[in-house]
């Protein structure tokens, strides 16, 4: 059975999932769907808060929701008015505070608040994870760490593969990779899609080897196009560093337009 399908669920009292400080003996939850069954249904927050929820899987697909997908000729899946604070995500690809994978969908009205959000490998996002498809994220941001083993970690959205629409958010945590190859982004980590991103901001650090962005670290393969938007934060790394766009390939394409940088910028090359 698909979980919730076409359903609406609401949230009707805040959630505080235990002690926030120190989660050694917490017990792990467990996301609310996966790739087998996804989360095909709408989840309203109604503006309510789940404190400490502790996510540590050595798996993909880590977050409040694993795996999020539109329920075929039903509606969009949706995740709304929703905050999250003082949550600690751990996981191994697919990993985001809200989200761990996305294949469409629409977020919107979210917030991460001192949260902590780890992956051992690949797409780590403050918000969601991976995008595939076609999905919207809009009104959210991220307050907490963002980090990754490997690359394309945002402070919003880790990785876009499909279509991802991304507006009115903004990144203030610490957003990091230790690969080599980083793809690090304040607000995106990398593009193989088709990435629209209006009225975003970062002002958290972005740092790590190659490829980095105070809002988009890397376009592979894929187009992007970037508006009113702006960082402050400090971007640091080896080679491939802007302001704005880490690096562009000659098979990738950005347009960015009315977009400041006032952060400090820093490598070796390029």
């Amino acid at each position: 059975a698909v979980p919730f399908e076409g359903a609406t669920i609401q949230m009707l009292n805040e959630i505080d999932c235990g002690n926030t400080s120190d989660f050694t003996n917490a017990k792990t939850f467990i996301p609310i769907g996966n790739r087998t069954n996804s989360f095909q249904g709408t989840f309203d927050g109604n503006n309510n808060t789940i404190t400490g929820l502790y996510i540590n899987q050595t798996t993909d697909y880590a977050g409040l929701f694993g795996y999020v997908s539109n329920a075929e000729d039903v509606s969009n899946a949706e995740i709304k008015n929703l905050k999250m604070q003082n949550c600690k995500v751990v996981g191994a690809s697919y990993v985001g505070n809200f989200v761990g994978y996305a294949n469409g969908g629409i977020i919107s009205n979210c917030s991460a608040e001192g949260i902590e959000v780890s992956g051992a490998s690949y797409y780590v996002g403050g918000i969601v994870g991976q995008v595939s498809g076609t999905a919207t994220i809009t009104n959210c941001y991220n307050t907490g760490s963002v980090s990754g083993s490997y690359s394309s970690v945002g402070g919003i959205v880790g990785y876009v593969q499909g279509t991802a629409t991304i507006t009115n958010c903004y990144n203030t945590g610490s957003v990091s990779s230790t690969s080599f190859v980083s793809n690090v982004g304040g607000i995106v980590g990398g593009v193989q899609g088709r990435a629209t991103i209006t009225n975003c901001y970062n002002e958290g650090w972005v740092s790590g080897k190659q490829y980095l962005g105070g809002i988009v670290g890397y376009i592979n393969v894929g187009t992007a196009t970037i508006t009113n938007c702006y960082n402050t934060g400090s971007v640091r790394g080896n080679k491939f560093v802007g302001g704005i766009v880490g690096y562009v390939p000659r098979y990738g394409e950005a347009t960015i337009t009315n977009c400041y940088n006032e952060g400090r910028v820093s490598g070796n090359n390029n």
